[in-house]
């Protein structure tokens, strides 16, 4: 029953189209009036229960159908997070930011920490995004690592996508964005959520990349600090 088949058959009988002749004592039409009032309040009351168990229905149907995705959503989410995939993306993103231009120069090899085999790296840019593409060998196998910036943003923030690949085969699609509010370097972004992955060894050199790019990062500054101290130390007395 909608709300409106409650109206059509309940009519207050003080509107009722009567002539006066005809019309019952005062007294009758009032107790009228508060039997009409009592059936239209309770015909309200059984109609929102009804709507009520309707849309309580709905909803556990609508859940039941959306359980399986929320399950493949949270251990997707629990394995980027707890082999620290995430980072390691988010921090390769960092390390390759430059490429594109730093790939053109002689002296890229000392400003490249990651161990990879560099094939290309470009960057292009169309009406809505622009894009940074970069394809090297690792481990046996050619990777293409995608990084798809939105150019416009919402309420100071930007958004991005990064995607893993091996051939035609994406590994993993990434959704990240970039508070600007937040006072971070343009090319330090965070994670947003998963919605690409799949499983294989390939988890493991991306893990490897990114600690073997960290550990000849922090060799290489030791080394500058190594020097500098030495060569600082040249023109000073020794001491006994």
């Amino acid at each position: 029953m909608s709300i409106f088949d409650i109206f059509k058959k309940a009519k207050s009988p003080l509107s009722a189209d009567i002539g006066l002749e005809d019309a019952a004592p005062l007294e009758s039409q009032i107790e009228n009036q508060k039997s009409y009032q009592e059936m239209l309040i309770d015909s309200v009351k059984r109609f929102r229960k009804e709507f009520h168990e309707i849309s309580k229905k709905a909803s556990q149907e609508n859940e039941a159908t959306i359980s399986d995705a929320r399950k493949k959503i949270e251990a997707a989410e629990t394995l980027i997070s707890q082999t620290g995939l995430d980072k390691a993306l988010l921090a390769l993103l960092k390390e390759m930011w430059h490429w594109p231009s730093w790939s053109q120069r002689d002296d890229f090899d000392d400003y490249k920490y990651l161990d990879v085999n560099l094939i290309s790296a470009v960057e292009e840019q169309t009406e809505k995004e622009s894009i940074k593409r970069i394809t090297f060998e690792y481990s046996g196998d050619e990777y293409l690592f995608d990084f798809f910036e939105d150019n416009s943003h919402f309420d100071g923030t930007k958004w991005g996508r990064i995607v893993v690949s091996i051939g035609e085969t994406k590994l993993i699609s990434l959704r990240v964005y970039h508070d600007l509010d937040s006072h971070r370097e343009y090319d330090e972004w965070s994670k947003l959520n998963v919605d690409g992955l799949l499983l294989g060894e390939w988890i493991t050199h991306i893990i490897e990349m990114e600690e073997n790019a960290k550990l000849s990062r922090e060799n290489s500054y030791e080394k500058l600090e190594r020097d500098r101290v030495i060569e600082q130390a040249k023109g000073l007395p020794e001491v006994e």
